[in-house]
């Protein structure tokens, strides 16, 4: 009897519905992982650079007749004196060198740019000329910029000297003014080394010669060119 039941205990476990009654193994999917996006570039801006630039200059010189008379009479009464402002425009040309510091996407700089144009001021009365043209003007600017991809976009601000030189009958006169200058431009980086860009200046000399109403401007609008080492 106990053989038997042994036996039929081990044909039980051998038999084909028990084999089939075990729970079959279920595959899991497997995990697609979707990768991270991948941020832009951060582009290198730091460094040493120089270059050229070539655009359209605009001269301007702003007098306060009323003022400027009073100035030079005294405290004599004059009415209805007009201001006086003449402009001029024309190629504006220059170099720049300067040195960036970059921390992630945020761009330090210190650049330097001496400045000519063809601009010429000039005012005619009874038979005589009288007129200033510009020799050069530098600059000596800090700038702050953010970087998007290849493109920089920046604001600059700082000092300014000018030369002016007299023509017509004031010709062998020059005066040395110092003021500010601001402005805002944009490169973009075309290859490791080499950036093109545009900018807009603007150079202010206050009370030219000395005299409290007389101001002169310097507006430049420039396409420039940069190689940085």
């Amino acid at each position: 009897m106990t053989k038997l039941i042994y036996g039929g205990l081990l044909a039980l476990l051998a038999s084909p519905a028990l084999a089939g009654s075990l729970s079959p193994v279920v595959e899991q999917p497997a995990m697609v992982v979707t990768p991270a996006p991948v941020a832009p570039p951060v582009m290198n801006w730091a460094g040493a650079y120089a270059g050229a630039t070539l655009g359209y200059g605009e001269l301007g010189l702003d007098a306060d007749l009323e003022e400027l008379a009073a100035d030079f009479i005294g405290d004599v009464e004059i009415d209805e004196l007009p201001s006086l402002s003449l402009t001029d425009d024309g190629v504006a040309y220059g170099a720049h060198f300067g040195y960036n510091w970059q921390n992630q996407r945020t761009v330090f700089g210190v650049e330097m740019a001496v400045l000519g144009t063809e601009a010429e001021l000039e005012i005619a009365a009874e038979g005589e000329s009288f007129g200033a043209e510009l020799d050069y003007a530098a600059r000596l600017m800090g700038k702050v910029g953010y970087q998007f991809a290849e493109a920089l976009f920046y604001g600059t601000a700082g000092v300014a000297y000018a030369e002016f030189g007299g023509t017509g009958d004031a010709s062998g006169e020059s005066e040395d003014e110092t003021g500010y200058a601001y402005g805002v431009g944009m490169e973009y980086m075309l290859t490791q080394n080499i950036s093109l860009g545009a900018e807009y200046v603007r150079h202010r000399f206050e009370d030219i010669g000395g005299l409290d109403d007389v101001d002169a401007e310097f507006a430049t609008t420039s396409a420039r060119m940069s190689y940085h080492f």
